[in-house]
């Protein structure tokens, strides 16, 4: 994972409409929570070669016990493919099924991330040791980590080849500067950044079909 040593840049926000399911408790069945949403998106014919997996983490394993950690598995879906009725019928006979958009809450900080994660159990295989969000207060939770595709097609483990991190307003309005950060990512750029984020912000959190 990521360190404050590590080559962090700062980038805009990139709101991406998912369907999600959370996974909440040991890694041991996290791949369940996959199946369940990888397998809807197939039924309902939403997905296809341009779908994005991503983990959401608003915990790890160093701040609450391992029963208690919460992850949203997300595949990304085009909005105007839920414009169907039978598509909503579909989707809504799924329990905790989410329509979200998510790293909305921009700007966010960027590495490329050198880790991956087991199967068996979602535990860190590759990488350095996970840790939580740094203790800068203006970079934090939620944690976004983009997968090649969703873990059910992979075998033994889930690399990792994207790592963000959300990036909070500073008290001036800005957003502090990250360790590590490109020289050209300069606090009023990320502030630029930040404005524009807010103009395309879009989340709900509201259950399918509401």
């Amino acid at each position: 994972m990521p360190t404050t040593d590590d080559h962090w840049e700062i980038v805009p926000a990139r709101p991406t409409p998912v369907l999600c399911l959370r996974h909440t408790g040991s890694g041991a069945n996290w791949l369940d929570t996959w199946r369940r949403l990888t397998a809807l998106l197939f039924e309902c014919g939403l997905a296809g070669p341009r779908t994005r997996a991503v983990g959401v983490l608003y915990d790890l394993h160093d701040r609450r016990p391992a029963d208690e950690v919460r992850y949203d598995a997300c595949l990304s879906v085009d909005h105007g493919d839920l414009d169907n009725g039978t598509v909503w019928r579909g989707l809504n006979r799924v329990g905790g099924l989410r329509y979200e958009v998510i790293m909305s809450e921009g700007p966010l900080a960027r590495v490329g991330a050198g880790h991956a994660r087991r199967l068996t159990d979602m535990s860190v295989t590759t990488g350095a040791t996970v840790r939580g969000p740094r203790r800068d207060p203006a970079v934090g939770a939620p944690l976004y980590e983009v997968y090649p595709c969703s873990p059910v097609f992979l075998a033994e483990e889930v690399p990792v080849v994207e790592w963000y991190q959300t990036v909070r307003r500073g008290p001036g309005g800005g957003c502090a500067p990250v360790k590590g950060a490109s020289p050209a990512a300069s606090p009023a750029a990320a502030g630029q950044d930040a404005a524009a984020s807010v103009r395309s912000r879009r989340r709900s959190t509201l259950p399918v079909g509401v």
